[in-house]
């Protein structure tokens, strides 16, 4: 089977690309062939590499949904051209961008296609829409996002398909957490994801200001993801450096940049810390779970649904900086008791990407046929 995923993305930051690349590993021994068509300035610059396209002017994300809809019209006779001269089992959309152009190519090819939603997007009536047409199968990643949606899944034509992590997170060594008793290191909190607004990194700064100066010196937070280039995004890291600096939080809080190994940054930190509103899913949350690494999540979007509070990490409101604040003291004073790390590992068991690949045999079956 040969599959094009449409996506346009023009720098290699993860994200979907990362569930495709664990996708395209895990289904190797069925002989699949996995082809993603991305924007002619992409470079590859993380490991394994992906077989690609390149095309034009398409683009997976934008601030303005009027560049994002003009670089779709722009493709398509690039991507006409691509799929007449090359044969495709299916077409599997997955950005916003790319789901503008599966929408505008399915106009002039009977092809079946497949969107996967990975976005809370505002214009609920299109995606409905789309679900809806002849021909065009719809995956979202969770049960939060199906009600978002209002997409019930049907088993055929619209389903639940979560966000993976690589096998190789269940191979590698499990997180050995540190003694709870008299730790004098401070306790590492960690974030990874890139400087965007929605990730609510703002909410730890908040978080922290509550704290006494005391309390504050026992904690090193680490933010781990670039910054966009997208207006707001630039905008963001000002705001959250300027926030920094006036709760005088320099020597606790970190935005370090993106990492070419987020598995070995995983794993010099006590807690993964994910204050993002709305994540769709969060590779990132799976990834350290996998590491039997517990997790510190907002009780939002797809988190929310796997991290067992008070198990395999702790939840709280995305909104209320006062409860993270409660939840870092009790860090501090009485740590949680969590399951071991093994039982951490295997409560992600099923968001491995050979955990995901039997919903896809399926899905692209029943597409096929």
């Amino acid at each position: 089977m040969k599959i094009l995923h449409l996506l346009g993305a023009n720098k290699d930051l993860g994200g979907i690309l990362s569930v495709l690349r664990n996708l395209a590993n895990a289904s190797l021994h069925l002989g699949w062939k996995h082809v993603v068509l991305v924007n002619e300035r992409y470079k590859e610059v993380r490991a394994p590499q992906l077989e690609y396209r390149f095309i034009k002017h398409l683009l997976d994300e934008s601030d303005s949904h009027l560049r994002l809809l003009w670089g779709a019209l722009q493709a398509q006779r690039s991507l006409f051209h691509l799929l007449t001269k090359e044969r495709f089992d299916l077409v599997h959309a997955h950005s916003r961008g790319g789901f503008l152009a599966m929408l505008m190519a399915r106009c002039r090819r009977s092809q079946p296609m497949v969107f996967t939603n990975h976005a809370y997007a505002r214009r609920l009536w299109l995606y409905r829409w789309a679900a809806s047409r002849p021909g065009m199968f719809t995956t979202v990643l969770t049960r939060a996002m199906s009600d978002y949606y209002g997409l019930s899944p049907d088993g055929d034509k619209i389903r639940i398909i979560s966000s993976c992590c690589s096998d190789a997170h269940f191979s590698k060594p499990l997180h050995q957490p540190r003694p709870a008793g008299g730790m004098k290191e401070p306790v590492r909190l960690t974030g990874l994801g890139n400087i965007l607004r929605w990730k609510n990194w703002h909410l730890i700064i908040a978080a922290l200001g509550l704290l006494t100066p005391a309390e504050r010196l026992r904690f090193q937070v680490k933010i781990i993801g670039p910054t966009l280039q997208a207006k707001d995004s630039v905008a963001y890291e000002q705001e959250l450096r300027a926030a920094v600096e006036r709760h005088g939080l320099s020597r606790q809080f970190h935005l370090a940049g993106p990492s070419a190994d987020t598995s070995e940054d995983l794993r010099c930190c006590d807690w993964l810390i994910h204050p993002a509103i709305d994540e769709p899913c969060g590779v990132a949350v799976i990834e350290a779970l996998a590491l039997g690494l517990p997790v510190l999540a907002a009780r939002s979007g797809g988190p929310a649904e796997f991290v067992q509070h008070g198990k395999t990490g702790l939840l709280f409101d995305p909104f209320a900086p006062a409860e993270l604040a409660s939840q870092l003291r009790g860090i501090l004073a009485n740590p949680p008791s969590l399951l071991p790390p093994a039982s951490i590992r295997e409560s992600v068991r099923d968001r491995s990407a050979s955990g995901v690949l039997p919903s896809y045999v399926k899905l692209y079956g029943r597409v096929c046929s």
